[in-house]
């Protein structure tokens, strides 16, 4: 059993769109406040509601405990950022943006 689930989560891979600036993203896991609750409700979902697993939503670079689970969601916003037709994103201030 783990002792704490860490989300790694750069918020600078996360790609925009030109709709509403900054909060307009192409996924809600681009959000800090998103992937904790998902996580908790994946544990729910598979029986563990009661488990007191600590959830954590990490930026790297990060050094692993002996008792951590680590959720890199880097490669996916990485790949995201590909499947999308370019003149839906802000590109004029990437990766700033």
């Amino acid at each position: 059993m783990h002792l704490r689930i860490v989300v790694l989560n750069d918020q600078s891979l996360w790609p925009s769109t030109r709709k509403l600036g900054i909060y307009s993203t192409v996924s809600d896991l681009a959000h800090p406040w998103v992937a904790a609750p998902n996580v908790r409700l994946l544990l729910i979902e598979r029986g563990y509601d009661d488990a007191e697993v600590q959830v954590d939503v990490l930026d790297p670079p990060y050094d692993p405990g002996a008792g951590d689970l680590v959720v890199d969601l880097r490669p996916y916003a990485t790949k995201v950022r590909f499947i999308i037709e370019p003149s839906e994103l802000r590109l004029e201030c990437w990766p700033e943006c």
